[in-house]
């Protein structure tokens, strides 16, 4: 019986462990001259066509700082790699890939998304811009879950 427990235990962690799909191709988001601040991708099947370059899934970001577009979001799944630049192909930091980012480095960060998955949000910026973002997100997922759109 013992081992029965501990099989199906190392059975669920394995689970667990193992339910995000994973995605074998990489993402790159592309962003105006200079941009700073948040930036959201919507996926629609409204929206604008996929861009592919090689194995990686390319999205350029509109001065508005939001980009409408078709596909399943690829943020719920892990990946084979994400880069954040500017559209002169200059690479634009990432806080997750520093061990102690400096609070006050404007640096890509990631904000998250919605729980539908129909949205992500990232932000060019400090901590504290990152930190309004997030509350920003929770509040319109709240005003989605008012609604009944989630």
């Amino acid at each position: 019986m013992r081992i029965f427990g501990l099989a199906l235990i190392a059975t669920l962690l394995f689970m667990c462990g193992c339910s995000k799909e994973e995605r074998d191709y990489s993402v790159q988001i592309v962003l105006p001259p200079s941009y700073q601040g948040l930036f959201r991708i919507q996926f629609s099947k409204d929206g604008e066509k996929q861009v592919w370059s090689n194995k990686t899934l390319v999205y350029t970001i509109p001065k508005s700082g939001v980009l409408v577009t078709r596909g399943e979001n690829p943020f719920l799944k892990w990946g084979a790699g994400l880069t954040v630049v500017y559209d002169n192909g200059d690479e634009i930091p990432a806080a997750f890939r520093q061990e102690n980012p400096p609070k006050d480095a404007v640096l890509f960060r990631t904000v998250g998304g919605t729980n539908d998955g129909k949205e992500w949000w990232a932000v060019i910026g400090t901590q504290e811009e990152k930190e309004k973002a997030t509350l920003k997100l929770n509040d319109y997922q709240n005003e989605l879950y008012r609604s009944g759109k989630n």
